[in-house]
């Protein structure tokens, strides 16, 4: 998943917040 650094757009950044999101969610 290397080709996220190709994409620097808004859509890229929205994505990590939302697994970042996600990942606290079930590790909470």
């Amino acid at each position: 998943m290397e080709d996220g650094d190709q994409l620097d757009g808004p859509q890229c950044k929205a994505r990590s917040m939302q697994l970042v999101y996600l990942y606290s969610n079930l590790h909470a």
